[in-house]
């Protein structure tokens, strides 16, 4: 036998080096079964886990400009707020983070806040993000979120003021105020509410507003105002109304009954002043108001005085708001 016979079959003397490297490498020598699978440990779950997943499928996202601590916005249920809140619906997050690094109630930019908190601004602003538009919150401004689903979304305004610009179906985007209900009918619009009278006041920049209380219902178009207060719908005015014109509403919104001091002075530009006028307005002093809509814009086809004055309306407003957007 030859010496190195030892490496094929052991059959030689053996050499010291290779028993010295089969000392070092038999630890590591096949053993039968040693492939197995090895059980995996179970995973532990990080106990904030559970309680995120469940709080993101019923919150939004808000975000905060300017951050120093005193100026932070909070979440919280600021005084001044009405204590009957409406039903919370919870939704998935339509609203996402925009944000400069300023945190919302000591959490960090893209936590949720609940639908059933208050943000209350504080001295900051916030913009909130939306899948159908934004909301600018100004300062000392409390909002909570309501429902937030793929067709109605509500938010309440207890003060401040917001700024809207909103893209969607008309009626799908609500606000709620202590005196009135502002709903969307697709455009842009600031809303000021006063956290101790609620009075406040609709200006609407874009597209048109309605505004409700009970059964009153005051639609308000581009370029137009209304305030509301005492449980009171003002009738709307445009921007560029002329002094007199104001001065005689005014006097209407204080009780004057005599509608003639208005329509001496309204121009076509007033239709939804007079509109509105017309509602309120009863016997001689509501014919006068529909004579002066015809004589200013005409009637609506299909329309006629002689019907009820819901129908002679509805296809009024309808008019007029194409010929409005057709002007844009």
């Amino acid at each position: 036998m030859k010496d190195d016979d030892y490496l094929f079959d052991r059959s030689g003397a053996p050499d010291e080096e290779v028993q010295r490297l089969e000392a070092l490498l038999g630890e590591q020598r096949y053993q039968p079964g040693s492939f197995a699978p090895r059980p995996t440990p179970p995973r532990r779950r990080a106990r904030w886990a559970v309680p995120l997943s469940l709080a993101a499928a019923a919150a939004v996202v808000i975000a905060v400009s300017f951050g120093l601590d005193k100026k932070r916005p909070v979440v919280t249920s600021p005084s001044g707020v009405p204590s009957e809140m409406s039903p919370v619906i919870p939704g998935p997050a339509l609203v996402i983070l925009e944000g400069k690094g300023a945190t919302v109630g000591g959490a960090a930019p893209g936590a949720m806040l609940p639908s059933s908190a208050w943000l209350e601004t504080r001295e900051a602003r916030v913009r909130l993000t939306m899948a159908i538009g934004t909301l600018e919150l100004e300062p000392d401004t409390a909002l909570r979120v309501v429902a937030m689903d793929a067709t109605h979304q509500r938010v309440e305004l207890a003060r401040g003021t917001l700024s809207a610009k909103v893209r969607a179906p008309p009626f799908t985007f609500v606000i709620d105020t202590p005196e009135v209900r502002v709903v969307d009918l697709g455009c842009a619009y600031v809303l000021v509410v006063d956290g101790k009278t609620h009075a406040g006041s609709l200006g609407v920049t874009s597209g048109f507003v309605q505004l409700e209380r009970g059964a009153r219902k005051v639609i308000v178009p581009r370029g137009a105002s209304a305030a509301f207060g005492g449980g009171r719908v003002a009738t709307p005015i445009e921007g560029d109304a002329p002094p007199a014109l104001r001065a005689a509403l005014s006097a209407f919104e204080g009780g004057a009954n005599d509608v003639a001091p208005i329509l001496a002075v309204a121009r076509k530009e007033d239709d939804f002043t007079l509109l509105d006028l017309a509602v309120r307005s009863e016997g001689a002093a509501r014919a006068a108001v529909l004579k002066r809509l015809v004589a200013l814009v005409g009637l609506a086809d299909g329309a006629t005085l002689d019907a009820p004055l819901e129908n002679v309306l509805e296809k009024w407003q309808t008019k007029l708001r194409i010929e409005r957007l057709e002007r844009r």
